[in-house]
């Protein structure tokens, strides 16, 4: 039900479509300019999470990183994510599927139906969702497959948000979701960068602290900015991908022991998990 625009070195672009047979998978290629007919480019990969008793039924996404694909096959009640080796297209002594990842929906029937991949934190992300209800879109660490991060969509006025396609706008760190919801297309925005934690969580009140701030996924921009208490806004200094520097405002002594939230800013758009 998936296909993917590759430009490979070597290849060229081609089409990626995944077919299967007695629960193997296999990648096949269309070449660009368009050619007649079909033409396998790797060898029948056995992924240990599609058996006789529980089948993979369906490849729903392909995504391409590095020397990785990332695909999601899907079952009757999980989707299984899959990571495999490149080199294992043509070389049948590297092992083709890496690791695997399954999405348990307690006896749903699910599907995925968008992914991507954000090279600066490596991170494939994915939507799910089963009749009637909303997609989940989840983060998920390609290096280790696991799954750090979710955010469901939203119900309106009855009808649900389900996403169609996902795009990566690397410069302003943000993810494009397209949704559809009832006759209406939908386009929602979210981040693909945060706060993690901060360094030191105390700041003399009249200002002047260094403060360490640990971020993912953020880049180095003339606007970035770090953000307290939803209020004051100074200048951050990038150190990098991981990690930016602030210099804290004075404040105002009132607010006690309660702490301030901190939040970093890029450009029009501010992190949603500021850190007290």
């Amino acid at each position: 039900r998936s296909g993917k625009l590759w430009d490979h070195a070597v290849l060229r672009p081609v089409v990626l479509l995944l077919r299967s047979a007695a629960g193997r998978w296999r990648f096949m290629q269309v070449a660009l300019p368009p050619a007649v007919g079909f033409s396998c480019i790797s060898n029948w990969v056995v992924v240990p999470d599609c058996t006789q008793s529980e089948p993979c039924l369906a490849a729903a996404t392909i995504s391409m990183f590095e020397e990785v694909a990332v695909l999601t096959l899907e079952r009757l009640a999980s989707v299984v994510v899959v990571k495999l080796s490149i080199n294992s297209f043509w070389n049948s002594s590297v092992t083709a599927a890496l690791q695997t990842l399954t999405f348990w929906w307690l006896g749903e029937d699910v599907r995925a139906t968008a992914g991507a991949v954000d090279p600066l934190t490596r991170a494939f992300i994915v939507a799910m969702n089963a009749p009637l209800r909303p997609s989940t879109i989840y983060k998920v660490y390609i290096d280790t497959l696991t799954l750090y991060g979710q955010q469901r969509l939203l119900t309106r006025g009855g009808q649900v948000e389900v996403t169609k396609h996902m795009s990566i706008r690397e410069g302003v760190r943000q993810v494009l979701v397209l949704s559809g919801m009832g006759r209406q297309l939908v386009v929602v925005k979210l981040l693909l960068y945060a706060v993690t934690s901060l360094s030191p969580t105390v700041a003399d009140i009249q200002g002047g602290t260094t403060v360490n701030i640990y971020v993912e996924g953020v880049v180095p921009t003339i606007s970035l900015h770090c953000v307290f208490n939803g209020e004051v806004t100074v200048p951050a200094t990038y150190i990098s991908a991981q990690e930016v520097t602030c210099v804290s405002p004075a404040t105002n002594s009132s607010y006690g022991c309660t702490g301030q939230a901190v939040e970093v800013y890029l450009g029009d758009y501010s992190t949603t998990n500021g850190l007290p």
